[in-house]
Formats: C-alpha cells, sequence, structure tokens
C-alpha cells in the first residue's frame, strides 16, 4: 500500500477538515502485490490517537468489497463500497485532531469473497483492529500505512 497524498510521513492538508485548513478529500492510495487469491478488497482509515478525547478509536474511512483489480484509488474519489464513519455519515471524513498531531492508519485488507458489511456493522463504522477479528477466516493479506496530521 501506498499513498502521494504523505509525503515525509505527513499527510496533506487537503485531507483534513475545513476547520483545519483542508478539503475534507480522501487520500490517494494504491495497492499493488497483493497475494493469490484475493477477490476483493477493504480499506480503513482510523485515528487511534482519538481515544483520549472520544473514547474510542476515530473511524475515517470504511470501503469494503472493492474489486481486487483495483490498483489505485484516486484522491478526492470513493470506490464501491463506502460504509459510515464514526460521524454516522457516508464517505470519508477528513482529519481534524483537536489536541495536537495525531497519527493516522490507513489499512488495506486482501479477502478471498465478498463481505456483507452492511449487514454485520449496520450503520457503526469498524476499527481495524475490529475487521481483523471479524474476518480473520477471509483476509489473505494486510498491509498497513501511517502518516501524521
Amino acid at each position: 500500500i501506498g499513498s502521494d497524498s504523505i509525503v515525509d510521513g505527513k499527510i496533506a492538508k487537503v485531507h483534513a477538515c475545513a476547520r483545519q485548513g483542508g478539503e475534507n478529500k480522501s487520500p490517494h492510495i494504491s495497492i499493488s502485490n497483493t497475494p493469490e487469491g484475493t477477490k476483493y478488497l477493504a480499506v480503513i482509515i482510523d485515528d487511534p490517537d482519538a481515544v483520549p478525547v472520544t473514547g474510542k478509536v476515530w473511524v475515517h474511512w470504511n470501503v469494503f468489497n472493492i474489486p481486487a483489480a483495483t490498483t489505485a484509488i484516486a484522491a478526492g474519489t470513493a470506490p464501491e463500497g463506502e460504509v459510515k464513519n464514526s460521524s454516522r455519515s457516508a464517505g470519508y471524513e477528513g482529519m481534524c485532531p483537536p489536541n495536537g498531531v495525531h497519527t493516522y492508519r490507513i489499512s488495506a485488507f486482501a479477502m478471498k469473497e465478498k463481505i456483507d458489511a452492511g449487514g454485520i456493522f449496520g450503520i457503526s463504522p469498524i476499527t481495524i483492529e475490529k475487521f481483523e477479528e471479524k474476518f480473520k477466516d477471509v483476509i489473505v493479506g494486510k498491509a498497513l500505512l501511517a502518516g501524521k496530521f
């Protein structure tokens, strides 16, 4: 997994919320070398540094059941399969840390079969750890990238 949106470990301001001077655009994500047997991809962006402020890991983007042939998600675009973020809205939610610099995690999962994300999660977002726990039998590979904002 890679991203043109992260340079020298820092996420570009355009991907932050308006209050932080951003445009709330999802980051660019590139995916390569998926394991054999990969049929779908999932992308999760979350912020574990939000726990002291919100009491939970804040989820900025859940996208599931992306076709395995996908090698890139352009900045500001949404692939098929979005699920809610922690603000209970569909789509990407820009970074908006209220208490200094946070480290945001972008994880891509390779999956051997499609999942029923809506039926399983309802309107709730899912963190990287919860996704791994729930779908350990479906996941055939994982990559993690982190950036600070």
